[in-house]
């Protein structure tokens, strides 16, 4: 079974040494969106105020999957 490494830069940084084994990218896919989920829930004012957080997911050395999150204040556009 493959191994998925999980790490994390911005809000949360971490690098995942360990890894976790799972069946297909599929399953790491979905690993990610449930960790992503997870620090979220813990930290929500880290994501507030830092903006842009990402999760690399690697498995063999190869990034396989790239989760995004990223929060931008928009312009004020009340009265036009």
């Amino acid at each position: 079974m493959p191994r998925y490494y999980f790490s994390c830069e911005g809000a949360q940084s971490f690098v995942d040494e360990d890894g976790t084994e799972l069946p297909d990218i599929d399953a790491a896919r979905l690993q990610a969106v449930e960790n992503a989920a997870e620090i979220m829930k813990d930290n929500p004012e880290s994501f507030a105020l830092h903006g842009v957080w990402r999760m690399t997911v690697t498995e063999g050395g190869r990034s396989r999957i790239l989760l995004s999150i990223r929060v931008d204040n928009l312009p004020d556009r009340r009265g036009e």
